[in-house]
């Protein structure tokens, strides 16, 4: 059955929940605190938990990645990454849906989220330890690697996955230096119309890969934006980021059917309509690796020229399936 935009729009409402909750916390908690536990300075040794609960799925990735998943015991909704995530481990809901039943009776002793005003006033309600792990930068996200491994007893593997975060990053940037930064506009939901502002994780990576964020004006993460913004920001590169991998020339269709309705765009008149498997740059966890890298591609492709990289017909459909 052919997949419309707005079957499209709804499978990827979690990304629009996510820009939702992010909004949310800045609102309410507009002066986040550093990252700290309800009750172990972050100098002291770590104690030995060993009933762990996620709230991110940045989080849950990291924990298996660093191969302490042994230790967890509950994970926050949508956390499918690695798949056995889901099929081994309990769901306890988001910070805004918490199944506090489920959660009690997992009986954690360390909880970890990201801050914000109702992680901070709900979470500590459990009586676990609770670590806050800012995502915002990729600075977080290096210091988030690190201070996972030093909870779950693997510091040693948390430094060397922030190290190959780094080494990704200033990889990418040495690659595009002395080149034209490509305007691009990376898109996260549709109906309404979603994109990456100037803010965030996803901002840093379109630096990291030579692009200029034509959306990056507006100081959020993500926004909700109108057309004529869009048509007026004349982007020559659209990167949609809505869909997961494979992705499929059935899950492209509807999104290169909208936007070929709009052919005055520089990105549509030269077919520069890239698809990246969204979990590569929405989520702020081991994967950002790989979407550092893939975002690069998808700007300049192997010859170096913007738009060359996946395209209209043959989007680049590597799996991220597979744990690394």
């Amino acid at each position: 059955m052919q997949t419309t935009l707005s079957d499209m729009a709804r499978r990827s409402g979690w990304i629009a929940l996510l820009a939702a909750a992010l909004f949310l916390a800045q609102a309410a908690f507009a002066a986040e605190l550093p990252s700290t536990d309800s009750g172990t300075p972050a100098a002291q040794p770590p104690k030995d938990y060993r009933r762990i609960i996620s709230f991110s799925p940045a989080v849950t990735e990291t924990i298996y990645k660093l191969g302490g998943q042994d230790r967890l015991v509950g994970v926050a909704s949508f956390s499918d990454f690695p798949p056995e995530a889901e099929k081994e481990k309990p769901t306890v809901g988001g910070i805004l849906n918490i199944d506090s039943e489920k959660v009690l009776s997992l009986k954690p002793d360390l909880i970890i989220s990201p801050p914000g005003a109702i992680a901070s006033e709900k979470l500590p309600q459990f009586g676990a330890d609770v670590k806050f792990l800012p995502d915002k930068t990729l600075a977080d996200v290096r210091n988030s690697f690190v201070e996972i491994g030093r909870l779950i007893g693997k510091p040693a593997e948390g430094a060397r996955l922030a190290g190959a975060l780094s080494g990704a990053v200033d990889a990418a940037k040495k690659r595009n230096a002395g080149r034209a930064r490509v305007p691009v506009l990376v898109v996260i939901g549709y109906e309404p119309m979603w994109v990456a502002g100037g803010n965030g994780v996803v901002n840093e990576l379109i630096d990291a890969a030579g692009g200029r964020n034509v959306a990056g004006k507006v100081n959020k993460d993500f926004y909700q934006i109108d057309f004529e913004s869009v048509l007026a920001s004349a982007p020559e590169v659209i990167v949609d980021v809505t869909l997961h991998a494979p992705v499929t020339a059935e899950k492209r269709a509807p999104v290169v059917s909208f936007w070929r309705r709009f052919g005055t765009v520089p990105a549509v008149k030269s077919g520069a309509i890239e698809f990246l498997d969204t979990d590569l740059l929405t989520i702020p966890g081991p994967r950002l690796i790989d979407g550092v890298a893939e975002l690069a591609k998808a700007l300049h492709g192997r010859d170096g020229k913007p738009g060359a990289g996946s395209g209209e017909s043959t989007a680049r459909e590597r799996s991220t399936r597979d744990a690394r």
